[in-house]
């Protein structure tokens, strides 16, 4: 395990998406007050989605920052299931497996059924597959490497998913090994059940750098105006997200990390895991600097961190402490 391991990133890809989007508003393409109709009549899906399920007035707005109101596909979970076995798939397979009904707009709900709606809506208006989109817009000017399977291969030398073993196998260990089929296979299924959300596949050196160009203001993945609407997106009544009080902006979180002799470090970005990983990434404003922690596994046991109700898990805990030492200097 090295800075330049691939290793699947989970919901930290929500980042990707939500930077396309602001990229592609600013472009003119579409306004982030667009309904759902507006942006995606004409798509060739479209017509197939139930909107008695899928509200067609939701807006962009209300989908990035998890105010839609709309239900989650993962409640399916024999639907969801079903696609690591079907031999066809395609992005809005995941919305057509919505079970109930949507709900007024305007509380927050994390779930993935926005970002779906929103992938579908950036290849949509951008003309070209999402990865392509990644790849012009940011992987090739910031020099990023990053995966987007199923489209793309897994990349060689990703590391293996640790955690529990059921219902292959008894206790913690590798899950691919434990299972009767390879990494390849296995990523197919999560990759399918993950778009766009929480697939793509990267390094902690490339993440850091994407995490630094994404919200520092010499860092040029957006723009200073896409910068700004991504900032004023956290200004929002905080939320209970993964146990802790904090602002959810557009697939963005705002948090502070507290440590004894510095002090409140804030802190913005977006954690990932799941499927025997974990990622999160966070920039501190004040310090300029991007910390991102990776892991083939969920890291549930937080040792000595469990001490600070603050940290929550051993990825923030290490954040904070890293944060803390660049502080402190």
């Amino acid at each position: 395990m090295t800075v330049s391991t691939p290793i699947p990133i989970g919901s930290t890809s929500k980042t990707f998406v939500s930077a396309l989007i602001l990229a592609q508003i600013e472009q003119g393409l579409y306004e982030a007050t667009d309904s759902l109709q507006q942006v995606l009549s004409g798509h060739p899906d479209y017509e197939s989605f139930d909107k008695s399920k899928i509200n067609p007035d939701v807006t962009v707005e209300q989908m990035l920052s998890m105010r839609s109101g709309l239900p989650n596909y993962n409640d399916n979970r024999d639907g969801v299931s079903g696609h690591f076995k079907s031999a066809t798939w395609k992005p809005a397979d995941n919305i057509n497996l919505v079970q109930d009904a949507f709900v007024e707009t305007g509380a927050f709900d994390y779930n993935d059924t926005n970002l779906v709606l929103l992938g579908l809506i950036a290849e949509f208006q951008g003309g070209q597959s999402l990865g392509e989109l990644y790849r012009k817009t940011f992987f090739d000017p910031l020099g990023i490497s990053a995966a987007l399977p199923p489209h793309d291969e897994v990349p060689s030398g990703t590391a293996q998913p640790y955690g529990d073993l059921a219902p292959f196998a008894e206790g913690f260990g590798n899950i691919v090994e434990a299972a009767p089929y390879g990494l390849d296979h296995y990523w197919r299924g999560q990759s399918r059940i993950r778009w766009p959300c929480c697939g793509l596949i990267s390094t902690s050196e490339d993440l850091a750098r994407w995490g630094y160009n994404l919200y520092s203001t010499s860092g040029s993945a957006l723009t200073e105006p896409a910068r700004t609407m991504l900032f004023e997106s956290l200004v929002s009544d905080p939320v209970m997200y993964q146990g802790v009080m904090q602002n959810y902006g557009y697939m963005t979180t705002q948090r502070a990390y507290e440590r004894s002799g510095i002090g409140t470090v804030a802190t913005v970005g977006h954690p990932g895991g799941g499927g025997g990983y974990s990622t999160l990434m966070r920039y501190a404003p004040e310090l300029d600097l991007s910390v991102v922690v990776l892991a083939n596994s969920l890291l549930h046991e937080s040792g000595t961190c469990s001490a600070d109700p603050t940290h929550r898990d051993v990825r923030n805990c290490l954040a904070a402490r890293i944060f803390a030492a660049f502080a402190q200097q």
